[in-house]
C-alpha cells in the first residue's frame, strides 16, 4: 500500500486505510506509527508521541502481561470495558473513560476485554518520558503530561501554531478543503482551521530535540 500521506502546505494527513494493520488472535490493530514488523525509520514518532494504536479486541481476548519503560501510556476506551492488571491489582475502565499509566521507571501489565459478548475498542497512545514515576489513574480530558496535553475536538476550531496530532474518531471535519473522516489523522506544527463536527483526540505536544519525525 502507498503510505505517502497527503500534505496540505506542511500539514500531513494520514488516511485511516494507510495505517499499519496487525492481526493477533482476537485482536485487530491499526497503527499510525511504525514499529516491530512494520518498522519504518521515517515514521516512528511525532515529537514525544511514539504510539497511536486503535485496538479492536474480541470478548475475553487481550494482551498477556508485558513490559513498558520510558513512556507514559494513555488509553481511551471508545466502546466496551477494558480490564487492566498490574502489580497494584485489576481495574475496569469503561467506555468514555481514559486510563493514564506512568511507566517511566518500568512496569508490567496485562490488558483484556472484560466482556463476554461485546467487542472492546480502544485507542492507546504513548509518549516518551524521562520521569521515572510509575502508577496509574482513570482520568478525564484534558490530560496533561510532560510530553503534551490531550484534549478533544467536537466542532469547528482554529488552532495556533504548535506541534499537534489530531485523530478523528467520529463524524467529519475538513482542513483546507480536505475532508477528514474516522481513522484519519493530521500532524502539523502550523496554524490550522478545522470545520465540521464529530469527535477527535488532539495532542498538543512538547517538541523534542530529535525533531518531529513527521
Amino acid at each position: 500500500m502507498d503510505r505517502r500521506s497527503l500534505r496540505v502546505g506542511v500539514i500531513r494527513v494520514l488516511r485511516a486505510e494507510q495505517r499499519y494493520v496487525t492481526r493477533q488472535t482476537g485482536i485487530l490493530t491499526f497503527s499510525c506509527f511504525a514499529s516491530g514488523a512494520h518498522y519504518d525509520p521515517d515514521n516512528v514518532s511525532l515529537g514525544p508521541l511514539v504510539t497511536v494504536d486503535e485496538h479492536l479486541v474480541e470478548p475475553r481476548a487481550g494482551f498477556a502481561r508485558h513490559p513498558h519503560r520510558g513512556v507514559d501510556l494513555v488509553t481511551y476506551v471508545r466502546s466496551g470495558t477494558l480490564r487492566h492488571e498490574d502489580e497494584d491489582g485489576a481495574t475496569l475502565v469503561h467506555a468514555g473513560e481514559l486510563q493514564v499509566q506512568h511507566a517511566g521507571g518500568g512496569i508490567r501489565h496485562a490488558e483484556s476485554n472484560a466482556a463476554e459478548v461485546e467487542r472492546l475498542r480502544i485507542v492507546q497512545m504513548a509518549l516518551l518520558t524521562e520521569d521515572e514515576a510509575t502508577g496509574r489513574e482513570v482520568a478525564a480530558l484534558p490530560v496533561e503530561l510532560p510530553g503534551g496535553t490531550l484534549g478533544a475536538v467536537t466542532r469547528a476550531v482554529e488552532l495556533p501554531p504548535a506541534l499537534r496530532h489530531l485523530h478523528v474518531l467520529t463524524g467529519g471535519f475538513s482542513l483546507g478543503g480536505v475532508s477528514l473522516g474516522p481513522g484519519d489523522t493530521v500532524r502539523t506544527d502550523e496554524p490550522i482551521r478545522l470545520d465540521g463536527a464529530g469527535s477527535a483526540l488532539l495532542w498538543t505536544l512538547t517538541p523534542t530535540g530529535s525533531g518531529s519525525g513527521s
